[in-house]
């Protein structure tokens, strides 16, 4: 996306109407959904582009990007602060106050992209493995409903050393280290290959 402004979005030059959240749910307020575009790939491109443009990259480290990203997400914090307990789709915020987080939580995303590339992270990937780390950690049979931390939740001894493992593999992704030989693969999800 390369800018959004009069209610319309320029993706990769060609301009549209531009989306609210309110448009990608159901007339009910059912499920939300983000637009297709801009991908994670397409908002490091526009931000790699923005900071070359203004030759930010010296200070754009990973350390600088950290402290920046924490910043923002104590702006988003600052909106909720005072607001009590807030409902999903933020019911009876007014327009400004939903562009405000809006705003916040692009910053938080723009940085967090950014603090990924620094730290040579395919987030998109990385995600994925984590989710699975999580699916296995968290078995729906086991934590439905519950919020207990996984070792609370008996895990099984398989569940548990795949568990040790990953978080093993996980501690050496994006080093320089060799990681340590297992003989479970750290990419769980079918389709997910090493490299």
């Amino acid at each position: 996306m390369e800018a959004q402004q009069n209610g319309t979005a320029r993706v990769n030059g060609a301009a549209r109407p531009a989306e609210t959240p309110e448009q990608r749910s159901d007339p009910e307020g059912g499920q939300f959904s983000f637009s297709a575009e801009p991908s994670l790939e397409q908002i490091r491109r526009l931000q790699a582009q923005f900071t070359e443009e203004r030759d930010w990259s010296q200070f754009h480290q990973p350390r600088n990007l950290l402290m920046a990203l924490v910043g923002e997400v104590g702006e988003v914090a600052e909106l909720f602060q005072w607001r009590g307990e807030v409902s999903e789709g933020l019911p009876g915020w007014s327009d400004s106050d939903r562009e405000k987080v809006a705003q916040e939580l692009s910053d938080v995303c723009i940085y967090l992209v950014e603090l990924a590339e620094k730290c040579r992270v395919d987030l998109p990937q990385a995600v994925l493995r984590k989710m699975e780390l999580n699916r296995r950690k968290y078995p729906a049979s086991k934590v439905h409903g519950s919020a207990k931390k996984y070792t609370e939740v008996g895990a099984s001894k398989a569940d548990t050393r795949f568990l040790r493992m990953m978080q093993t593999l996980l501690e050496y992704e994006g080093s320089t280290g060799t990681p340590p030989a297992t003989d479970i693969s750290p990419y769980p999800i079918k389709g997910i290959e090493a490299g």
